[in-house]
């Protein structure tokens, strides 16, 4: 049985704990039903396994993935990161958005409170340690932590704060980070601070408190999304995004985003000494109107390349400029109903996992909390299985949600699970409503991958 905040049964040491011990097969019992549940697809047999909600904590409903850039599981499969909150319904803010640290080899979940405003947490999936910002209540400062969940499960080790010379002299810390991405050595993170009206972008030493400024503007350019090159420290991907600025003035990606000639600016490759390099789309055809843009975007894990959606799924290769048309969602289908939102490709690039709002065709506006598929591709010969056909709605489009459900789906454990976010038939509650609640799902590759032999 999941309990919270220790450690049981190989050995570990605990934070003031006695060492203990933990079963040798526990990697064949990770999935139990102390603390998930097995849904199979019905249209496609795929099974996954989603978080049960009642191990969460008191009042805790929903759990769910991180943004799809991270990664949440590490690669012994050992330690697992969510997201909580309370439930929602029709659109109104939960009262209690909290995380937490599964260890699945001992059943217990460690508390990471206060993780929102801070940006999504990283985890070292190598070292099994994880980080994150907490912002103050006030929004005028935040600071880092980390804990190492092999060694001292449940101790928080306070790390640098927000640098000083960053702090808010009039307004607060809109964003420290978009997610928490390191430097190779685990020492830095990079920062994409919006600050009043200011952007910073730079990285932050989380021993020393040193903040090295790549680049700066005020109220001029919404850089957002950074992410540090996986294999390297002098790049960083940026993307261009709108923003609403404390003067009332909303600056729209359509004015800003485009170059004059129809190239779409949105993915940003930033170097040290603050100079950027937009990654080219696939094509631009300004006098038919058509454009084609980017979003979604993020580094493959070599290095070497930029992948984003844009209907379906793309890669340049940043050092050959090779454009890759990875996945085509379009063929007779009309771009607004048949799209590519979040992708993820495996290590190897053989594979690709994305989601899509599964009654797209029927929307005039997208909303947050709408129904949802995920899809998995097998790259070697374009065949594809759903992991989830369709999950229904949370709410509808006059009550969006706040918690941002959308699927999110990405590859952990070296592409041996897809994890995503995913929301369960509704039920009556305690309450004596009936409502979704939203699950972090876990689906083994293995059988996705004997489905599209």
């Amino acid at each position: 049985m999941a309990v919270s905040c220790g450690k049981e049964g190989g050995s570990g040491k605990g934070s003031g704990e006695d060492e203990i011990k933990i079963r040798a097969d526990w990697k064949d019992h990770i999935f139990d039903d102390d603390l998930f549940d097995k849904f199979t697809d019905p249209q496609s047999g795929v099974v996954s396994y989603l978080l049960k909600h009642d191990v969460l904590g008191p009042g805790l409903d929903n759990s769910q993935s991180t943004y799809f850039v991270t990664k949440e599981m590490t690669n012994d499969e050992r330690f697992l990161y969510f997201y909580s909150s309370t439930n929602e319904w029709h659109g109104q803010s939960t009262k209690l958005k909290s995380g937490g640290v599964i260890d699945l080899a001992a059943r217990k979940i460690y508390e990471i409170p206060k993780i929102l405003g801070g940006g999504y947490p990283y985890m070292d999936v190598e070292n099994d340690v994880v980080y994150w910002c907490e912002r103050a209540q006030d929004k005028k400062s935040a600071r880092f932590y980390k804990m190492d969940m092999l060694n001292a499960p449940g101790k928080r080790v306070a790390l640098a704060k927000f640098p000083d010379q960053l702090k808010p002299t009039t307004g607060v810390i809109n964003r420290v980070c978009s997610h928490l991405t390191l430097t190779q050595d685990k020492r830095k993170v990079l920062l994409d601070s919006w600050v009043g009206n200011n952007f910073y972008q730079g990285l932050l030493d989380l021993y020393t408190g040193e903040y090295t400024r790549w680049s700066s503007n005020n109220n001029q350019l919404h850089l957002t999304h950074g992410q540090l090159n996986p294999k390297r420290d002098d790049e960083a991907l940026f993307a261009v995004d709108s923003w609403d600025d404390s003067y009332g003035t909303t600056h729209s990606f359509s004015t800003i985003g485009w170059t004059s000639d129809g190239q779409c600016l949105r993915m940003q490759i930033m170097k040290p000494d603050g100079t950027r390099t937009p990654v080219e789309t696939s094509y631009t055809n300004p006098s038919s109107g058509k454009h084609d843009g980017a979003t979604h975007d993020m580094w493959t894990a070599d290095g070497n390349s930029v992948s984003w959606s844009s209907g379906g799924f793309w890669k340049r290769n940043i050092r050959t400029k090779a454009l890759t048309h990875v996945y085509n969602l379009r063929e007779n289908q009309d771009w607004w109903e048949d799209r590519c939102t979040h992708g993820n490709l495996s290590d190897d690039q053989k594979y690709l996992t994305c989601d899509k709002e599964a009654n797209r065709k029927t929307l005039e506006t997208p909303y947050r909390g709408n129904a949802w598929s995920v899809v998995f591709i097998n790259l070697t010969n374009q065949k594809e299985v759903f992991i989830f056909s369709e999950r229904p709605a949370i709410t509808d489009s006059q009550h969006e949600s706040t918690i941002h459900p959308d699927p999110h789906p990405h590859f952990v454990c070296k592409g041996k699970y897809v994890i995503c976010t995913a929301a369960d038939d509704p039920y009556v509650h305690a309450n004596g409503e009936k409502y979704n609640d939203v699950h972090l799902a876990i689906t083994p590759v293995a059988q996705l991958i004997q489905k599209t032999q």
